[in-house]
C-alpha cells in the first residue's frame, strides 16, 4: 500500500496547477487568435467589395464609349455585381461616383470617361444589377434594367 502525505501547506497538486496555468494561457491566445481572424476577416471583405465597385465602374464605363462610338440610339446592356454597402450610384459629366459604407466611414470610388454622362443619381440594389447604357443625342444615360 501507498502512505498518503499530509496536507500541511508544504505540499500543492503541482500537476492540477499546470494543467490550470495552460488552460488560462490557451484560452488568453484563443482570444488573441479570435480578434486578427475577426480583422482579417473584415479587410477581406472591404477588399472584395472594393474589387466588386472597380470591377463593375470600369465594365460601365467600357461599354460607355463602345455605345457612344456607335452613335446616337444605340445601346446595351452591363451585368454587373454590386456589394451591399452601396450609399450611392451616381453620374456626372464624365464621372461615375459610387458611395461604399465601411462601418462608419464612406469611400468615394470615382472612374471617368471619356463620354459624357447625363447627371443621375441611381439606387443599386445589392448582387448582380442589370444597366441599360444609352446614347443620348448628347450624353450617355445609364438606367437599371428589372428582372
Amino acid at each position: 500500500m501507498r502512505e498518503k502525505r499530509p496536507n500541511n501547506g508544504s505540499y500543492t497538486n503541482s500537476f492540477g496547477q499546470m494543467a490550470t496555468e495552460y488552460f488560462i494561457l490557451f484560452g488568453f491566445l484563443l482570444v488573441i487568435v479570435g480578434i486578427f481572424f475577426g480583422y482579417s476577416m473584415t479587410y477581406i471583405n472591404d477588399t472584395i467589395n472594393e474589387y466588386k465597385i472597380r470591377n463593375s465602374l470600369n465594365k460601365i464605363v467600357s461599354i460607355a464609349e463602345n455605345v457612344a462610338s456607335n452613335g446616337y440610339g444605340s445601346q446595351a446592356i452591363v451585368y454587373v455585381d454590386m456589394p451591399k454597402d452601396v450609399m450611392l450610384f451616381e453620374t456626372k459629366n464624365n464621372y461615375i461616383i459610387v458611395k461604399l459604407k465601411y462601418g462608419d466611414s464612406y469611400n468615394d470610388y470615382i472612374e471617368y470617361a471619356s463620354v459624357k454622362f447625363r447627371n443621375l443619381q441611381l439606387t443599386p440594389k445589392e448582387g448582380k444589377n442589370r444597366i441599360k447604357v444609352f446614347a443620348d443625342e448628347n450624353d450617355i444615360v445609364l438606367s437599371w434594367v428589372s428582372d
